[in-house]
């Protein structure tokens, strides 16, 4: 079997969400974070046969990297074959933390926007200078902007960045999220926003989605 792209640029994805992952049979893949604030599911070209482990997943990628796409999924290990041969042993499922066998069942959500590609390039940019923690999406309703903001919500950071990413928004809301939760391929989205709690990033070009929790203590929907 030989991995794509888009896969291998999904796995290096998923093990910055978690370094493990257990993969199922059929063609979706599926991660958690360890603090279950992040839920991400990708669908992919090749369709895997079996149920297996991989505790490393960083590892594997490294030997892919220097090697070869090409995989053979034996019983009990994966091989690589290069100017030699590469053998990577599977673990055993249960040592891995994994995602609960259905996705997060969300009723409707509150909110929801594009977000370009650009934009998002751009608040995690400004996050990453002006070193803020958050994420906040907010409008103040009646039919007004939806904006993004890189920011500090406890105030200890005093900078921040604010850019509009949507208008015409009747709810009044403020929805706050960590930038190390946001740990999500590069792209525009389809961002939905929810009260309950959660928010699903959906990417446009790819069948990618994320659940991710936002910061119910500090985010509020309604005046």
């Amino acid at each position: 079997m030989k991995l794509s792209e888009n896969t291998l640029n999904v796995l290096k994805n998923f093990a910055s969400i978690n370094q493990g992952i257990i993969v199922k049979p059929g063609s979706t893949l599926r991660t958690i974070s360890s603090n279950k604030t992040i839920l991400a599911e990708a669908k992919v070209e090749e369709t895997f046969e079996k149920e297996f482990g991989i505790y490393d997943l960083n590892k594997v990628l490294s030997v892919i990297d220097k090697n070869s796409p090409e995989v053979a999924l034996e019983k009990d290990h994966m091989v690589f074959q290069s100017f030699g041969k590469i053998r990577v042993r599977y673990t055993e499922p249960s040592l891995i933390m994994a995602p609960p066998n259905k996705n997060i069942s969300v009723p409707s959500y509150d909110v929801s926007f594009d977000l370009s590609a650009e934009a998002l390039n751009w608040i995690f940019s400004m996050a990453a200078v002006l070193k803020c923690p958050n994420i906040v999406i907010k409008s103040d309703g009646d039919g007004g902007d939806i904006t993004i903001s890189a920011m500090d919500v406890k105030g200890e950071i005093v900078d921040d960045a604010t850019a509009k990413v949507g208008e015409n928004c009747d709810t009044v809301f403020q929805a706050v999220l960590k930038v190390e939760n946001l740990k999500v391929l590069s792209g525009s989205y389809k961002v939905e926003i929810s009260e309950v709690g959660v928010s699903r990033f959906s990417h446009e070009s790819k069948d990618v989605q994320y659940w991710i929790a936002i910061e119910k203590s500090a985010s509020k929907f309604g005046k």
